[in-house]
C-alpha cells in the first residue's frame, strides 16, 4: 500500500511542478493543443455570426420549407454540404492544427445554440409569432449535429495525415488510424 500511494503522490507531485513523464511514441507535440483565449472569442464570435445568418434565413424563407414535405426534406439535406463547408472554412479562417477542430467547433456550435435558445424563447426574430417552428429548430439542431460529425472526421483524418507523415513511426500509424 504505501509503494502505490507514494507513486501516487509522486504523480501528483510531478502534475503540480509541471513535469511529466517521458512521452509515448504515438503522443504528439502540444505546445498548439489548446485554443487561446483569442481563439476562443473569435471562433465564438464566428459561430454568433454563422448563427445570425442561418436565423436570418428562417426569418425570410418561405413558409412551404417548413411545412415538413419535400422542401424540408430537401432543407436537411443541404445541412451535409453547408457542414462540411463551414468546418473547412472555419479550420482556414483560425488556421486550426486537426486537433483544434474539434473543441472549436464545439465553442462555436455552443456560441449558436446559446443565442438560438435565447432567441426562441424572448424574441420573435423567427417571425412574428415564431408558430410552427419546430421544422425550423429541427434543422438547426440537425445542423449543428453535423457540424460536430464533420469536425471529428476531419479531425481524425488530419491526425491520420499527421501520423503518416512521421517517418519511422509505425506505432503512431496504428493509434492514429
Amino acid at each position: 500500500k504505501s509503494e502505490s500511494s507514494a507513486g501516487c503522490m509522486r504523480g501528483i507531485v510531478r502534475e503540480c511542478a509541471g513535469l511529466r513523464p517521458a512521452r509515448r511514441s504515438w503522443d504528439f507535440d502540444d505546445r498548439f493543443s489548446d485554443l487561446s483565449h483569442g481563439q476562443l472569442v473569435m471562433i465564438a464570435g464566428w459561430g454568433m455570426f454563422l448563427w445570425l445568418i442561418v436565423a436570418l434565413a428562417i426569418r425570410i424563407a418561405p413558409p412551404v420549407l417548413f411545412e415538413r414535405g419535400a422542401w424540408t426534406a430537401l432543407l436537411f439535406a443541404s445541412a451535409l454540404p453547408n457542414a462540411w463547408i463551414t468546418i473547412r472554412l472555419t479550420r482556414r479562417l483560425f488556421s486550426l492544427a486537426p486537433w483544434q477542430i474539434v473543441p472549436a467547433a464545439a465553442c462555436a456550435s455552443a456560441a449558436a445554440m446559446l443565442l438560438d435558445g435565447v432567441a426562441l424563447t424572448w424574441t420573435t426574430l423567427y417571425g412574428p409569432e415564431n408558430k410552427d417552428l419546430v421544422p425550423a429548430a429541427a434543422m438547426l439542431l440537425w445542423g449543428v449535429a453535423w457540424i460536430l460529425v464533420f469536425a471529428f472526421v476531419e479531425s481524425r483524418r488530419g491526425v491520420a495525415r499527421m501520423a503518416a507523415d512521421r517517418p519511422g513511426n509505425g506505432e503512431v500509424q496504428a493509434h492514429a488510424g
